[in-house]
């Protein structure tokens, strides 16, 4: 893992406990997360993302939202494992 890696993967470790106090900042931070994720195509990394933003929407109660961003991550797990 490079440096961008590794810095991500700690930021969505710190951001996992700060859920279910604030699951909208939590939501938005993550929603970051995924992009840069995506933009140095790192996979494990936006797939963390998308499981952090599903728990926040949870938290919100926004339940479909949340099973979808599961559902996505889901989906990149399969294409991961091919």
């Amino acid at each position: 893992m490079d440096k961008s890696q590794i810095q991500l993967e700690t930021e969505l470790t710190a951001l996992e406990g700060q859920i279910k106090s604030d699951p909208e900042r939590a939501f938005r931070i993550a929603e970051q997360c995924r992009i840069r994720a995506e933009q140095i195509l790192f996979v494990d990394g936006e797939i963390r993302a998308l499981i952090v933003m599903s728990h926040a929407c949870w938290c919100s109660m926004d339940y479909r939202h949340g099973l979808k961003l599961v559902k996505d991550a889901y989906n990149l797990q399969i294409q991961l494992d091919t």
